[in-house]
């Protein structure tokens, strides 16, 4: 029952841990560039340029500001999640300026109980973790992480 409770509490965390916004630009004038290299993966239609910019004129319609939960599902879903949102704003690709992940926690189970602490902390790529208590039954623990992401948002001209 413990378990499922544990999954359940999971299940919710991930719903809840995503979020695509988009946000025009607003300036007097339109923002027109032109890019001079990069690399893309197409998805559903859209450019989602990883490196660089568009080798070509484009306009700059807004930004795109994602936060998720740095899951298999939740990942699996990142660009799709921003190609609709790229779609939804009139563009025809996006220049992914920034992406980071963080540790945000730690997730643990077991099927017995038992007593003791858990303590981390992240520095960059490394993580540091300790545990000090007893117990008599196996169990696992796996670090949470945080994806943020920004996206620029073009039109080609």
């Amino acid at each position: 029952m413990k378990t499922l409770a544990l999954a359940f509490a999971a299940a919710a965390l991930l719903v809840a841990g995503c979020s695509t916004e988009y946000q025009p630009l607003e300036s007097r004038a339109p923002v027109v560039r032109e890019g001079g290299y990069g690399t893309r993966k197409v998805v559903d239609g859209v450019d989602i340029w990883t490196t660089g910019e568009p080798p070509r004129k484009y306009q700059v319609l807004g930004i795109i500001n994602d936060e998720r939960l740095q899951a298999p599902y939740e990942m699996g879903r990142y660009y799709d999640d921003v190609a609709a949102k790229v779609k939804e704003a009139g563009g025809n690709g996006a220049n992914e300026v920034y992406s980071d992940s963080q540790i945000t926690g730690i997730v643990s189970s077991s099927s017995t109980t038992s007593s003791g602490t858990v303590s981390a902390y992240g520095a960059g790529n490394v993580a540091f973790g300790r545990y000090s208590g007893s117990s008599n039954t196996m169990g696992w623990s796996a670090a949470q992480r945080h994806h943020s992401a920004r996206f620029v948002v073009v039109k080609y001209l």
